[in-house]
């Protein structure tokens, strides 16, 4: 008889090593704070503008498909290995061979398990890494501020906030006159760019907030919007006022520009409500 070949290990696993091995690596430098930050200033940018010039052709977020559909074939893949363990155990049990259909069950676990790669690649390289950073990207400084400067603090954002509420446009009513969530994104992004000297991540290219689909689920969780790491898509709930979305829009977008932590979000929207050269924006970020 004539001896068979051994097979050697095919293209499908030696992706999924080369992938698993390189993604160990970067998990394990990611605990290097200052490695995380480099990567976020100098790599990420690159990744997120190209992300964000092809999500931004399609009006809806592909990365609340692409949710609904791991949870459809979750389900499917939870349902077909207890039918598969199932007929194994009945088949073993009478002595007979595989159940039928077993190499179209291991094609499809195979899939399921690339799946699992490329989602675990997706987070590393555009979650967890930028999360695993300093705050805002630079050394922590702790520092102590007297009453007295508090108050300062206070004050002054009360009269920045005065102004711009004497400042907002408004109709023969007394109503604040907002513009459509379109403009306002502009605004948003314009006063974020103009921070940009300070915080460079913010400079370049911005993706646009879209309404999500489950703004329903959205709206019975208090959520306003959501940050897909996996497809670097804003995602925001439609019910949201304009007078709000200021605010929102500003502080997901941060997220998006690999300031993860929601202090560093926070503190970027206010900053850009301050830099804004629109009152409506500068009175809901004070707020």
């Amino acid at each position: 008889m004539e001896e068979r070949k051994k097979k050697g290990i095919g293209l499908y696993w030696k992706i999924l090593i080369i992938a698993g091995c390189i993604m160990a690596v970067a998990f394990a430098l990611s605990f290097w704070p200052r490695l995380c930050d480099r990567y976020t200033d100098n790599i990420y940018p690159h990744v997120l503008s190209v992300n964000a010039h092809v999500t931004n052709l399609v009006p809806f977020a592909i990365g609340e498909i692409l949710m609904f559909a791991g949870a459809i074939v979750l389900a499917a893949t939870v349902i077909l290995s207890v039918v598969f363990a199932v007929r194994a155990i009945v088949l073993k049990v009478r002595g007979g061979r595989s159940p039928r259909g077993f190499r179209f069950y291991r094609i499809w676990m195979k899939c399921i398990l690339a799946i699992v790669v490329a989602v675990a690649w997706l987070y590393l390289f555009r979650w967890w890494i930028p999360f695993r950073g300093r705050v805002l990207g630079e050394p922590e400084k702790q520092s102590t501020f007297t009453l007295e400067e508090l108050r300062y603090a206070r004050n002054c954002m009360v009269e920045t906030m005065n102004a711009a509420c004497r400042e907002q446009p408004r109709d023969a009513d007394g109503r604040v006159i907002y513009e459509d969530k379109e403009a306002i994104y502009e605004t948003v992004v314009r006063a974020m760019k103009s921070l940009s000297d300070r915080f460079p991540r913010l400079r370049g290219y911005y993706g646009l907030p879209k309404e999500a689909i489950s703004s329903d689920f959205y709206e019975w969780m208090n959520i306003g919007g959501f940050t897909f790491s996996f497809s670097l898509e804003i995602s925001v709930n439609r019910y949201v006022s304009r007078r709000y979305f200021y605010v929102l829009s500003c502080h997901e977008a941060a997220h998006n520009k690999g300031f993860f932590k929601e202090n560093e979000a926070e503190f970027i929207a206010f900053l850009s409500s301050l830099a804004s050269d629109d009152p409506r924006m500068v009175c809901e970020g004070v707020f």
